[in-house]
């Protein structure tokens, strides 16, 4: 879609590994184990 200046391009969350690398930061700042904390950034930073 075009649209001055520039572009616009319209995507769902889930298109977007941002969306998914905050989700699963955000679920690493929540758990409630230092097992959980300790694999939850490495598998926001696999996104």
């Amino acid at each position: 879609m075009t649209e001055e200046p520039g572009f616009r391009i319209v995507v769902d969350d889930g298109q977007l590994d941002l969306i998914a690398f905050e989700k699963a930061l955000d679920a690493a700042r929540r758990c409630d184990t230092a097992d959980g904390e300790a694999a939850a950034p490495e598998v926001a930073l696999d996104v």
